[in-house]
């Protein structure tokens, strides 16, 4: 049996590009949409869309006329290549891609370069307790506000260089 994905995905930018890509792969992300496959084959699948199947089991929930967020599983891995595709054919869409494959502790971010800025939540102990983003430097700030002084926690914003999984030792 795979690996099961957990694939958490915000798109927002240019409202124009963000509803011609909402319009393009609809409600069920179909990645046929973006990069079809000529087969059922999971060789093809995994060379074209970097994961073996289509997403599914996913939700979407619309934030605002140009902010969406799909959740969707995979099996194995992310698909790196869908996340490409959308980058090269929608260059005005900051997409905000996290995955994670709980059973071998793989998690991570498709993609950081300019939006490599994430707002830490550390409880009161000392220890990192969530990450948020990844952000523009301009949202992190923005959005630090909403995290900042609960009681519970305190917050601070990280700019990740070199990689893709964010580890904290505090």
């Amino acid at each position: 049996m795979a690996n099961l994905c957990e694939n958490r995905v915000r798109l927002s930018g240019d409202e124009i590009q963000v509803k011609e890509l909402i319009d393009l792969v609809g409600e069920d992300f179909d990645f046929n949409a973006l990069i079809p496959t000529n087969s059922n084959s999971r060789e093809e699948a995994e060379e074209k869309w970097g994961t073996q199947c289509l997403a599914y089991d996913v939700c979407m929930e619309e934030l605002c006329s140009d902010e969406y967020e799909f959740c969707f599983i995979t099996n194995w891995c992310p698909p790196q290549k869908i996340y490409d595709e959308i980058r090269r054919r929608f260059p005005d869409i900051i997409i905000e891609w996290f995955y994670e494959e709980p059973s071998c502790g793989l998690r991570g971010y498709l993609g950081a370069s300019e939006f490599d800025y994430h707002i830490i939540k550390i409880n009161l102990d000392g220890r990192a307790e969530a990450v948020v983003g990844p952000f523009t430097k301009k949202t992190a700030e923005d959005r630090f506000a909403e995290y900042i002084n609960d009681g519970e926690y305190n917050c601070i914003i990280v700019k990740v260089t070199g990689g893709s999984e964010i580890d904290i030792d505090i």
